[in-house]
């Protein structure tokens, strides 16, 4: 799970940010699409008294086996981390 914070007001800005400087294990480029939402959480910072939802997107890059699922955190901020197995663009 990705805590990438910004609410509503920029959630979805800083999921597609995150999203767009992903590559493969070795610099593919990657797809995604959104699936929706799940998994309802406790968090402070939700304005729907203390719950929140997770946004799902799924990721493929050529050449994968399979797609992959990231969950992203539109309440909560922390430092966003590479998933394992997955690149980053400079």
């Amino acid at each position: 799970m990705q805590n990438i914070g910004g609410g509503f007001d920029s959630g979805s800005d800083r999921t597609y940010q995150f999203l767009n400087a992903l590559r493969g294990p070795h610099g593919e480029a990657l797809t995604y699409s959104r699936i929706g939402t799940c998994c309802e959480f406790k968090t402070p910072n939700s304005p729907f008294g203390g719950v929140g939802l997770l946004e799902v997107y799924e990721v493929r890059y050529a050449g994968a086996a399979e797609g992959r699922r990231l969950y992203f955190n539109w309440y909560d901020n922390a430092e966003p981390l590479v998933p394992a197995g997955l690149s980053a663009a400079k």
